[in-house]
């Protein structure tokens, strides 16, 4: 008999076992409790705000750059980058950031 003509065996599933229920759950009051907090709406402030998020291309492209020069900057450490998958992200806090410290660096280095 070939490998190809052999029936499928099924796989035993494995189950896991039920995560433990908070404290605060188990009494009435910490159902009700956690139930208003479900059922209230987030206020605006809480939301967290997306910072606008720009390719490798588009940074090189803003600072008159190769890419390759922004990927070695990534690499070394001195530009945070956010993964998206496998899409690098900078994001404007983090380019302005950059650019900051780029600053104070070489204005400190300039000769008087």
């Amino acid at each position: 008999m070939t490998a190809s003509s052999c029936p499928a065996k099924p796989r035993p599933r494995r189950t896991l076992p039920a995560p433990p229920r908070a404290s605060a759950e188990s009494s009435p009051a910490g159902r009700a409790e956690c139930a208003g907090r479900l059922m209230s709406k987030p206020s605006p402030a809480v939301q967290p705000v997306i910072p606008q998020m720009h390719a490798v291309d588009a940074v090189a492209q803003r600072l008159g750059v190769a890419s390759k020069t922004v990927r070695r900057m990534i690499r070394r450490g001195e530009l945070p980058v956010h993964c998206i998958g496998r899409l690098l992200r900078v994001s404007d806090d983090d380019l302005h950031e950059y650019l900051l410290k780029r600053r104070a660096v070489l204005s400190a280095d300039l000769p008087k």
